[in-house]
Parts: structure tokens; C-alpha cells; sequence
């Protein structure tokens, strides 16, 4: 990927990355609310 530099090889890579960086903010955001979630059950039952 960093050995390419003509703009048809950054076309290709910018899409699926483009869809990278959304699912891993989604995974994030659920995680966060998960964990906090998971943290108010645990001081419920301390």
C-alpha cells in the first residue's frame, strides 16, 4: 500500500478504507456503551 504513489492505486485503496474507518468507529461507539453500561451493573452490585 505505501509503495504505491499513482493516484489509480490511491483510488483503489481510499474506498474500502473509507468503510474500514466506519466500522471501527461503530465497533468503538458500541463498546464505549457497553462499558458503561457494564460499569453501572457493577456498582449496582458492589
Amino acid at each position: 500500500m505505501e509503495n504505491c504513489i499513482n493516484s489509480n492505486c490511491i483510488d483503489e485503496v481510499s474506498i474500502p478504507q473509507k468503510q474500514y474507518n466506519l466500522v471501527i468507529r461503530r465497533v468503538t461507539n458500541f463498546l464505549n456503551t457497553f462499558t458503561i453500561e457494564g460499569a453501572e451493573e457493577l456498582s449496582k452490585t458492589k
